[in-house]
């Protein structure tokens, strides 16, 4: 994002061309003045390509070309736009965490709504609190699964790295009072593809985290070094005795690897795809209809979702052991898909 933003505004204003690199259109627009660079002492060379700090940019895109919220909510947008909303692996299988009742409550700081979206799919339509201001919506022992958006979503961003907004943060009443009672009531607190590098966020999960020492924190860290775990991240999990860093794990290989454990398989919009148009189907064929013409139409939806479930079951019902041998695999039933398997090469 911090390179997008950067050919954009160079693009911009300071006239580079669209075939410029994005390392080019940074030290133009530090040359003229458009972003602050990296040091104030006279005759500091600028960074090479390779030493350009892109947090450090992304950081000051905000508070210098994209500080309104009419333009982040349209940067926002037009990214997410252009996915196509696409939804990967994890937010499917956090989802199903969710459903099955593993999860009570998701943090997330994301704009891109894939949290809510891996609920809805696995059919689940949690309390959302939109941003800090909503937040006397969380209840620390949940009943109903719930989501934090504490940034907002693409329709209410709001970027919280600048000094005033981190101490509106930190010291806010609502926000001090919701991360301490999660904090409290939660049975264990893990961190997933967050590098914890906004401080209002990180100061209200540390602070909660010193009064409850025993609690199980856990982080877990794309990189394979230790070392690339954040200042505020190592003193998070400085607050525990219990927990701990969990290294060099990517989103969708680590809810993979966790359904396994929990030999829960595969997610459901993936392992029976018609079971949400199932669900839909059930709720809205429990509905009062006074009107012939409205459940025509839905005993005629119901038939063809029968129709499709019948050709399903009957494609499933071949002989196709990869796919069962997989599936065993996927739930962690590692023995019963080393017999399988043996079984098929002995015939």
């Amino acid at each position: 994002m911090a390179r997008r933003m950067t050919r954009h505004v160079a693009h911009s204003l300071c006239g580079c061309k669209p075939d410029q690199s994005d390392e080019d259109c940074y030290r133009t627009l530090v040359a003229k003045g458009r972003l602050n660079p990296p040091s104030e002492e006279a005759g500091t060379p600028l960074p090479t390509n390779q030493e350009i700090d892109w947090y450090h940019v992304y950081d000051q895109m905000f508070q210098r070309h994209y500080a309104s919220r009419d333009a982040t909510r349209e940067l926002f947008s037009t990214l997410i736009d252009e996915t196509g909303g696409a939804i990967n692996w994890a937010h499917l299988c956090l989802g199903e965490l969710v459903a099955k009742n593993l999860v009570s409550t998701v943090i997330t700081t994301n704009f891109d709504q894939l949290a809510l979206a891996g609920m809805v799919q696995a059919g689940v339509i949690p309390v959302v609190c939109d941003g800090v201001e909503s937040l006397n919506r969380i209840d620390s022992s949940p009943r109903h699964p719930q989501l934090i958006e504490l940034h907002g979503s693409r329709h209410s961003y709001v970027l919280r790295n600048r000094r005033e907004d981190v101490e509106d943060v930190r010291t806010r009443s609502i926000a001090v009072g919701a991360i301490q009672s999660l904090m409290r009531d939660a049975k264990a607190f893990i961190v997933i593809g967050y590098e914890g590098r906004e401080p209002g966020v990180m100061n209200l999960l540390i602070d909660a985290a010193k009064n409850f020492d025993d609690k199980k924190l856990y982080w877990v860290l794309y990189s394979n070094n230790p070392a690339h775990l954040s200042d505020n991240a190592a003193q998070f999990l400085a607050t525990t005795r219990n927990g701990g860093l969990l290294v060099g794990q990517d989103a969708d290989a680590f809810f993979l690897e966790l359904c396994r454990e929990l030999q829960l398989g595969a997610p459901t919009a993936i392992s029976d795809p018609l079971k949400a148009s199932q669900r839909a189907m059930e709720k809205i064929s429990r509905s009062k209809i006074a009107l012939d013409d409205i459940r025509r139409e839905i005993d005629k939806a119901n038939q063809r979702l029968a129709a499709a479930q019948a050709a399903l079951n009957s494609n499933e019902a071949e002989d196709d052991l990869p796919s069962k041998i997989r599936e065993l695999r996927l739930q962690g039933k590692y023995e019963e898909a080393y017999l399988l398997a043996e079984k098929a090469l002995v015939l």
